[in-house]
């Protein structure tokens, strides 16, 4: 039993004088080099291991102290990390879960990623989902899309666009993002009518019909 134990111990201190060989100098509070070197240094170690959270927080540390290399580590192990979180999130809002869709609205809004399709899409599927931000987010897009072709509609019809006076007309009709307006409507139906597009004679002769 004596001898056993004995055995432990020298392979025990076997063990430390080996980890201690490949264990990186420790910690210096006096030299930040050496310390951004150090966190580095441990960050491509925790990287090699999977352990890329951890990784992360070691990049950062020495990005701040001045290592550019720790910063662009920081950076490509960001990346990658975001990458993972989109993956992610993409199955989650598969399976229904609609932050998810908006957390991914979020991330293909960003300036340097945009993808205008796949902003509508996640958007809408998060308000479709019940997010109520996403469909306050959505709604204010809409009215946003017909105030500005309200817009355009009404200086091309003030140049006798008669095209763009009928799509106006039915914009006051409907009361699409503004307050319906029966007398205008008639009034842009008219105007239209005269400018020689059948489709708006028909429709003005219709809603004098129903008057």
């Amino acid at each position: 039993m004596k001898y056993i134990k004995i055995l432990i111990l020298l392979i025990s201190f076997e063990y430390i004088l080996f980890a201690e060989n490949l264990i990186p100098p420790p910690y210096n509070k006096e030299n930040p080099e050496i310390n951004a070197s150090y966190y580095r240094n441990e960050g491509f170690r925790a990287a090699s291991f999977g352990s890329n959270i951890i990784a992360r927080d070691l990049f950062y540390k020495s990005c701040v102290l001045g290592d550019q290399l720790g910063c662009n580590a920081l950076s490509e192990i960001d990346a990658s990390l975001r990458i993972d979180s989109v993956v992610t999130k993409k199955d989650e809002c598969y399976l229904g879960d609609k932050d998810a869709c908006f957390n991914i609205y979020q991330y293909y809004s960003n300036e340097g990623i945009l993808d205008s399709f796949k902003v509508t899409w996640y958007l809408s599927k998060a308000c479709r989902l019940g997010h109520k931000k996403a469909c306050n987010i959505k709604r204010e897009q809409n009215y946003i899309f017909i105030k500005n072709e309200r817009q355009v509609l009404s200086t091309q019809c003030f140049r006798d666009d008669v095209l763009a006076c009928y799509k106006l007309a039915n914009i006051y009709l409907f009361g699409d993002g503004v307050k319906r307006n029966i007398n205008l409507t008639m009034n842009l139906l008219a105007k239209s009518c005269n400018g020689g597009l059948k489709k708006a004679c028909i429709k003005y002769n219709q809603i004098i019909s129903l008057k």
